[in-house]
């Protein structure tokens, strides 16, 4: 049998996992600098808007399992693909809408 010529440190992946998690997470809460803005363009409140942030990181926490059982039974690339699809269509339904609720 082959025996790894370095063992395997799981703390060294558990770290960087909670980092680049705790970063991602800092970044999509990075928003609450324009609801301010936001919430005057589209003459909404700003409770709405964080209603749609909240339901947003649900969604993520609910999708979270169904996509994980989906890349470990097979080939990641085409849930990646969809992934960048659905955000480039999030992105461009965002950047066109004048109307608080589909914001």
């Amino acid at each position: 049998m082959n025996q790894p010529s370095q063992q395997f440190s799981g703390w060294r992946v558990s770290i960087a996992l909670a980092i680049l998690a705790s970063s991602g997470m800092a970044f999509s809460n990075a928003f609450g600098v324009v609801f301010e803005t936001v919430s005057k363009d589209l003459d909404i409140d700003i409770a709405l808007i964080g209603l749609g942030m909240s339901i947003m990181m649900l969604a993520i926490g609910l999708t979270a399992p169904i996509m994980g059982r989906l890349a470990d039974k097979g080939p990641i690339r085409p849930h990646m693909l969809a992934g960048v699809a659905g955000m480039l269509l999030g992105i461009w339904i965002i950047t066109t809408t004048s109307n608080g609720w589909i914001l």
